[in-house]
């Protein structure tokens, strides 16, 4: 399955062009432009809206096989300012992509929903660092601070 970022910037890159010029980009798939990478036969692209065409490319080939063709056939079509925004835009994005989740989620930080405790059974003394791992616990809601 491809993920959300790779959709997004091939479509983000791709609405630049006009109706003439993704029947053009669409022909590229069906012809083939990557050596040893099957053509998209001509009934998944031909007469199809950008989305559905950028969704059928994605739904052929796995997210850099899409890319590398998307980038190629922009090339072959004189489109070099759009394969390099392409390129520019997925390595933008690569720091900060960690996985890839369902569009229809959104995850809000909320804070006070979780509050880490850290404890310890050492004496509070002054002296070194404690070394090793320090027991962690997630609760609901804060647990007053013990005072000493």
């Amino acid at each position: 399955m491809a993920s959300f970022r790779v959709q997004e910037v091939l479509l983000r890159t791709l609405e630049d062009l006009n109706a003439e010029e993704l029947k053009r980009f669409q022909w590229h798939l069906i012809q083939g432009v990557l050596d040893g990478k099957p053509p998209m036969a001509k009934g998944k692209v031909e007469g199809r809206s950008l989305d559905e065409t950028v969704s059928q490319v994605i739904q052929f080939y796995d997210d850099d096989t899409a890319v590398d063709v998307t980038e190629k056939a922009l090339q072959r079509m004189g489109q070099t300012q759009l394969a390099r925004k392409l390129k520019k835009n997925l390595d933008n994005g690569k720091s900060f992509t960690l996985c890839s989740v369902n569009p229809a989620h959104t995850f809000k930080p909320r804070p006070h929903l979780y509050h880490m405790t850290f404890r310890s059974d050492r004496p509070s003394v002054p002296q070194e660092p404690p070394t090793g791992t320090l027991p962690v616990t997630f609760s609901p809601t804060p647990e007053p601070l013990l005072s000493s």
